[in-house]
């Protein structure tokens, strides 16, 4: 029995986080530099290679889902004693060791010749390493263009921040840091803001948190970001609500400070909400080539009746404020000659 939200395997004896390096990258990455180093040595013709680094892909993801269940079945099965639990990459290795097998059988199959090249196998049994020169120009500009578009998209990055006008909506105030005992656990921003409405038929609390300039580990969309811990958080959805100006928000119920929390989020990318990481992470791209680098975090929140972890009261009066303001917010801007 597990119950699995987001990042989070929670299980009866603790609960598990798959952390940015439980992503499976490293196996990845090795494996698709096995495929090419063996693809220009050993196999013929590019259909050979798409094959052989297909199936290197293939089973470096499926190695580190192995891993990942595994080590939830040893906690499970040990409460949570096993040493592997804490210390769990030289297991992930070992299953990687394993799959070379195959992984190598199988571009053993790809070698051998079919058809018309049983032929060129017979005159050329040795080994040929040749690399054209128009292959080797297109690695360095591929390799380079990458560091360079990064580069120049991130000196533009503050030339056009995004700002979330809020002032202009009536009935809200600005608060300062102070007057704030709570914001959303991200790191790596730039400023941040908070606003209450005290003119709600229940009082909103309105947080933005800006990212002019995002770079490594400095990301709006990160797998270290969240609400509040997991241990605060009461419920979360990712379910969409029927709002009129954005497509959802995503819930969670949270307890901070002795208080109970509804809090409705979203990001804010290419000037448009997004409530999924990965249509945010598409957004955050075709922004970028459209020059809008700017993101941010929204988060509205209301304080729960004491004693009511439901907060049911509450989600009528928090849709009315949210609708508000994204509507106010998607409005196209005014512009008078």
């Amino acid at each position: 029995p597990a119950y699995i939200d987001g990042f989070y395997i929670s299980v009866p004896m603790g609960k598990f986080v798959v952390a940015g390096g439980c992503s499976g990258l490293n196996y990845f990455l090795t494996a698709m530099t096995l495929a090419v180093v063996y693809s220009v040595l050993y196999l013929k013709g590019w259909q050979r290679w798409l094959v052989f680094g297909a199936i290197c892909v293939f089973l470096s993801l499926l190695v580190n889902w192995i891993r990942v269940f595994m080590l939830v079945l040893i906690g499970y099965y040990t409460d949570m004693q096993s040493d592997i639990i804490g210390d769990h990459e030289m297991l992930g290795w070992l299953l990687f060791a394993v799959v070379l097998v195959p992984m190598f059988w199988l571009g053993g199959k790809l070698e051998q010749p079919v058809s018309g090249d049983a032929e060129a196998k017979v005159q050329h049994p040795s080994v040929v390493f040749s690399l054209p020169v128009w292959f080797a120009v297109l690695v360095t500009v591929v390799a380079c263009s990458g560091p360079l578009l990064g580069w120049s998209l991130t000196r533009q990055a503050t030339h056009n921040p995004v700002v979330l006008d809020v002032d202009t909506v009536q009935g809200w105030r600005q608060l300062r840091d102070a007057n704030v005992a709570w914001w959303p656990e991200f790191s790596g921003f730039d400023r941040r803001e908070a606003w209450r409405n005290s003119h709600a038929a229940t009082p909103v609390v309105l947080k933005v948190m800006y990212y002019d300039r995002q770079a490594q580990g400095k990301e709006l969309v990160y797998d270290g970001n969240r609400i509040t811990e997991e241990s605060r958080r009461l419920f979360a959805s990712q379910r969409r609500l029927t709002l009129a100006a954005a497509p959802g928000v995503r819930e969670e119920i949270v307890v901070t400070g002795g208080t109970t929390r509804l809090i409705w989020w979203y990001y804010w990318v290419a000037g448009r909400p997004h409530i999924s990481d990965t249509e945010a992470k598409l957004a955050q791209l075709a922004g970028m080539l459209g020059g809008r680098f700017g993101a941010a975090l929204v988060s509205f929140e209301v304080a729960c009746e004491r004693g009511k972890a439901s907060c049911a009261a509450q989600r009528q009066g928090l849709e009315a404020v949210v609708s508000e303001m994204t509507a106010h917010w998607l409005a196209p801007v005014q512009t008078s000659e």
